[in-house]
């Protein structure tokens, strides 16, 4: 196979992968970004859906795998095309590179928002939890 060919199928592995994350994120009520509820409501769910964060989050990595690849792929054929198209191409390619940064500081932040939510509820949301003085 050449190697267009497996960027293509590259392709098709990141948009697979990432649509079966985000049914498994939406199924597991994972909260939105945009979702419009409180600050309490939030906490609460990520409290909640911390376990089940774990398991598409597995899958994260391999999206951004496949995503490169397709990249690369499209680098390497724009880049024979002419001078003109392989400068585009390399901005094309470092775009795919940064996002790949930003989905995985996405990731990291949903972790922590999920583990800060579990032991400390009322603390985070600046409730009246109970502490103790020293």
């Amino acid at each position: 196979m050449s190697f267009p060919g497996l960027a293509g199928l590259g392709g098709i592995g990141f948009v697979l992968v990432g649509i079966a994350i985000n049914i498994v994120y939406v199924r597991a009520r994972l909260p939105l970004p945009v979702s419009g509820r409180s600050l309490d409501e939030v906490t609460d769910d990520f409290a909640t859906v911390g376990d089940a964060l774990k398991r598409p989050s597995v899958l994260a990595p391999a999206t951004w795998l496949f995503l490169t690849l397709f990249a690369a792929g499209l680098l390497a054929v724009l880049w024979r095309d002419g001078p003109g198209t392989g400068a585009w191409a390399l901005v094309g390619f470092a775009g795919v590179l940064m996002q790949n940064v930003t989905f995985t500081c996405v990731e990291a932040l949903r972790f922590g928002i999920a583990s800060a939510a579990r032991p400390a509820r009322t603390t985070s949301t600046g409730g009246t939890g109970s502490r103790s003085s020293a």
